[in-house]
C-alpha cells in the first residue's frame, strides 16, 4: 500500500508542476491533477484518498474562500469514491467512466466557455486522459503484483 501512496504523491507532484508550466504555454490549465486523483481513487483506501484530495484542493485553492468549483470537485470525488464499489465493471472501465463524467460535469459549470473554446476542452480531455491512464496502469501493475504475493485463503 505504501508504494501506491508514493506513486500517487509523485504523480500529483508532477501534475502540479505540469499544470503551472503548461498554463504559461497553453494559457489554460490542463487537469492532470483531477486525472491523477481519479486514478488514485480506484486504488487507495478512503483515508488516504481523502488526504490526497484535501491536499490537492488546498493547493488548487489559491484564494482564502472556497469556490463553487472546489465544492463541486470535492463532492463529485467523494460521490464517485462511494459509488465505485457498486460498479460491476473492471477498474479500467470505471476509470474511463468516472473520468468522462467528471470532465463533463466540471466543464458544464462553465458551459459558455466550453462552447466558445471546445478545442481547449478536447485538448484538456485527451492530455489529462493520457496522464491519468499512465498513473492508472502503474497502480494496476503494483496492485496485481501485490495480489500475486499474497497467500491464497482456503
Amino acid at each position: 500500500m505504501a508504494r501506491k501512496k508514493i506513486i500517487v504523491a509523485i504523480f500529483l507532484l508532477i501534475a502540479f508542476i505540469l499544470a503551472l508550466y503548461l498554463d504559461n504555454f497553453f494559457h489554460f490549465k490542463i487537469d492532470f491533477i483531477f486525472a491523477s486523483l481519479i486514478a488514485a481513487m480506484l486504488f487507495l483506501d478512503f483515508g488516504s484518498f481523502l488526504l490526497f484530495l484535501l491536499f490537492s484542493m488546498a493547493l488548487l485553492a489559491y484564494q482564502p474562500a472556497i469556490s463553487l468549483e472546489m465544492v463541486v470537485i470535492l463532492v463529485m470525488a467523494l460521490l464517485f469514491y462511494y459509488l465505485k464499489k457498486y460498479s460491476p465493471f473492471e477498474k479500467i472501465i470505471n476509470f474511463l467512466i468516472i473520468f468522462s463524467l467528471f470532465f463533463l460535469i466540471f466543464y458544464s459549470l462553465n458551459y459558455q466557455a466550453l462552447l466558445k473554446e471546445f478545442n481547449v476542452f478536447i485538448i484538456d480531455f485527451i492530455l489529462s486522459l493520457i496522464f491519468g491512464l499512465l498513473e492508472f496502469m502503474i497502480l494496476l501493475k503494483i496492485d496485481r503484483a501485490y495480489e500475486k504475493i499474497q497467500p491464497k485463503k482456503i
